[in-house]
């Protein structure tokens, strides 16, 4: 071999081993809590309160965190659906983000520069018995851009707001059964429901309501065994061909419109359909309450938020 190529080997050798002990030394001694803080203010300007309890490296470009506990930042507005508490949040076990290569940097840029970052990851999660398989997530500034696939998750996970029905007001009930679910979500601003759009489908397995309660009185909710919600989101408008429920205690059928407002409980909706309550369900209630029972066919048109006073 000639002299001048064993020159070039070599400088190539050493080139290759100062890369790969850059990148070794960086990785062991990398401390990925710093994004934490970062990571939830990032979420808060998106509306979301979100807690990290650990946060560490997974692989080269990867984040696995823990104990990291979710739920929306706005409340709603007075007269429009008042929530009687707020509402509880939901907690992932494990949460795994693979960033693209572009993102970890851009984080420190936007943090150095005081910029809101871009950020676009793949994810998967870890919640309670059942996993959210494939996950995308993109934003930048106010535009955002979701997709996940999620199987067997637990309703009780599922954050849920105090409710009044008729002045009486309950506390945030707890939900039982598991669902799969596909959502894919558009927004070319977090602030504009005009530029959102979407699909949503939910299959649920055993549905129910562990119990209703407020400060005076405490009764079973219903049991089901199977349901389903279908959604189409248009420019802010929401089309559900289908939320049914399957069972003894409560079986509905609805469909309608949802025109949707950056506070929920005060989307515009137009619902039709129906709801029947078993003999053996009334007999599990307060008689007080059983006789708020809403009749069999429902059109409502008015507040999402206040729905639930029929």
């Amino acid at each position: 071999m000639n002299g001048w190529k064993r020159i070039v080997l070599g400088g190539l050798g050493y080139l290759l081993f100062f890369v790969v002990s850059l990148v070794l030394f960086t990785f062991l001694t990398f401390d990925p809590t710093m994004f934490a803080p970062r990571i939830e203010r990032a979420a808060k300007d998106g509306g979301i309160t979100l807690q990290i309890q650990k946060i560490s490296l997974k692989g080269l470009g990867g984040l696995e965190m823990r104990g990291v506990k979710v739920s929306p930042a706005a409340k709603p507005q007075e007269g429009e659906g008042e929530a009687a508490d707020p509402p509880t949040p939901m907690v992932i076990d494990r949460l795994i983000v693979k960033p693209k290569l572009t993102t970890l940097p851009g984080l420190l840029t936007a943090a150095r520069d005081n910029k809101p970052p871009r950020i676009e990851a793949a994810f998967s999660a870890r919640v309670g018995e059942g996993e959210i398989e494939s996950g995308f997530l993109s934003f930048y500034g106010e535009s955002l851009s979701a997709e996940a696939e999620a199987k067997s998750f637990p309703l009780a996970r599922v954050p849920l707001s105090g409710f009044e029905i008729k002045g009486l007001k309950f506390y945030a009930p707890t939900l039982s059964g598991s669902m799969d679910a596909k959502v894919k979500l558009e927004m070319g601003n977090r602030k504009n429901p005009d530029t959102w759009n979407g699909d949503v489908q939910l299959d649920l397995k055993n549905p129910g309501i562990s119990e209703l309660k407020n400060a005076i009185i405490a009764f079973p909710g219903p049991k089901m065994q199977s349901g389903n919600l279908k959604a189409k989101i248009d420019r802010g408008l929401v089309t559900v061909s289908s939320l049914k429920l399957v069972g003894d205690d409560m079986p509905m059928n609805f469909t309608g419109t949802i025109k949707l407002n950056p506070n929920f409980a005060a989307s515009m909706s137009e619902i039709n359909g129906t709801i029947e309550f078993s003999e053996s369900f009334k007999s599990r209630l307060d008689p007080t309450f059983a006789q708020m029972l809403p009749p069999k066919k429902i059109e409502y048109k008015g507040p999402i938020g206040k729905l639930a006073a029929w």
